[in-house]
């Protein structure tokens, strides 16, 4: 089944449920070519020792992530951190996937959907998280598997659909805690659905109560490996007098520990540069074309009452995370808008969908058709001028450095490393086994993430 631009359902041809495939296996191939082959820097090196060593990573330790890249971690080929570098290049494209699978379900055409899944693949904003260990790939696709399921659900109104939501949010919340900016649009799917009054409130605890359960489980990884004390615990090495298993301490990491005095601290005198500096980044990924075609399918989107709720619940998702970001006083903010691209994106599709509806041609779809190859060559156009400069394939700086740090050191050395290089350090010595008998120590931690004074 299919959604047409109604927000119901139509049969669609068998030759239309190979067009997911191909929506993931070209991003896929690119990542593929274009992705990291050893270790990187920052938080990336973290992650990828982190997950060999099942270990604990900085606030809130996403413990969901570092047990699913252990899973990777075992495969034959490739060094360590190339085969987490992996797990964000499946997650990306499986990311990219389901914006084509949501913008289907929102009632754009299947052509235009694959191209505005894949302005969201190749942007500026998103193509570099598939080519390194990190979070926002994996995070962006489960935060896309979740709206996916409750647009179904409110289709098909198959009650496995929300407890699949419901587990998968639950346990999201241990790859990224910004999964919970979902939930006013979750809610507001549920609470609007026209057939709520026809369903009793335990229907709807259930799938809630899975949610929280999963995330619970996920997250008792934190005291459990802190009292094994394995190789690699961002609390032991940072001396931070945290006990995760205590129900503060637990709670202290789950909120994001010495980063959540960031949270909506960025003061409001600056919080217009920096929507500034956002609006110029959606231009700068989806040029004019893109960023008034998103415009134009945001409004569109509330032509018919059915899709105009899910409309509502896109814009609510764009909302809170931008909003979030947005102040959030870190120093890398600009990064982090992954899921507010993906929706960009999405929207994108639809307003070309609604050009095509305004200007229908004496040919039957012969509209569309043209929409779907203009945007498909401003998806080729994305793929090509982008490419070159996100391309890591050949980036081996930080392995290098960091090589360089420890064949430097004299026996049994004591170094003091800058955490940008230490952690590079820290995986080419306990996943690679490099000069075990150096001790490597991290210098404060004050320019990491800090707050921008403006």
């Amino acid at each position: 089944m299919s959604a047409n631009p109604a927000g119901g359902c139509t049969r669609r041809p068998a030759r239309e449920g190979l067009l997911p495939l191909l929506v993931f296996l070209l991003p896929l191939a690119v990542y593929l070519r274009t992705m990291a082959p050893t270790v990187c820097s920052h938080d990336s090196a973290e992650l990828v020792t982190g997950a060999w060593t099942l270990g604990i990573v900085h606030p809130p330790g996403c413990p969901a992530y570092l047990m699913l890249a252990r899973v990777f971690c075992v495969l034959p080929f490739g060094d360590p951190a190339w085969r987490v570098n992996l797990l964000s290049a499946v997650g990306a494209a499986a990311a990219v996937t389901f914006a084509y699978l949501l913008a289907r379900r929102w009632g754009c055409p299947a052509g235009l959907a694959v191209a505005g899944a894949w302005w969201f693949a190749f942007s500026r904003a998103f193509w570099p998280w598939a080519l390194v260990a990190e979070l926002y790939a994996p995070s962006t696709c489960l935060a896309a598997a979740v709206l996916w399921l409750v647009f179904r659900w409110t289709d098909e109104h198959r009650r496995r659909d929300l407890w699949l939501a419901g587990g998968i949010f639950g346990a999201g919340l241990g790859v990224h805690t910004s999964l919970v900016l979902l939930l006013p649009a979750l809610a507001w799917l549920v609470l609007t659905d026209p057939t709520r009054s026809r369903r009793r409130p335990s229907q709807m605890a259930g799938p809630v109560l899975l949610g929280m359960l999963s995330a619970l489980a996920v997250f008792l990884y934190l005291p459990l490996r802190h009292a094994a004390a394995p190789a690699a615990d961002w609390l032991r090495d940072t001396g931070a007098a945290i006990d995760p298993g205590s129900a503060g301490g637990l709670w202290w990491m789950i909120r994001g520990g010495p980063f959540a005095r960031l949270f909506f601290s960025v003061p409001w005198r600056d919080v217009a540069s920096r929507c500034s500096g956002f609006a110029l980044q959606l231009f700068a990924n989806f040029g004019v074309i893109g960023v008034v075609a998103g415009v134009l399918g945001f409004v569109s989107g509330y032509e018919t009452r059915p899709r105009g709720r899910r409309t509502t619940a896109l814009l609510l998702v764009f909302l809170f995370y931008s909003g979030f970001f947005l102040t959030y006083r870190i120093y890398d903010w600009e990064w982090m808008f992954s899921v507010s691209h993906m929706l960009w994106s999405i929207a994108a599709a639809g307003g070309l969908s609604a050009v095509a509806r305004f200007f229908p041609l004496p040919r039957r779809g012969a509209a569309t058709r043209w929409m779907t190859a203009v945007g498909l060559v401003l998806a080729g156009g994305m793929l090509w001028s982008n490419g070159p400069d996100v391309d890591r394939s050949g980036d081996r700086a930080a392995r290098r450095a960091g090589e360089r740090i420890l064949a430097e050191a004299p026996p049994d050395a004591v170094l003091t490393v800058r955490w940008r290089m230490f952690h590079v350090a820290r995986y080419l010595q306990l996943v690679e086994g490099l000069r075990p008998d150096v001790t490597l120590r991290r210098e404060n931690d004050a320019d990491r993430r800090a707050p921008m004074d403006n």
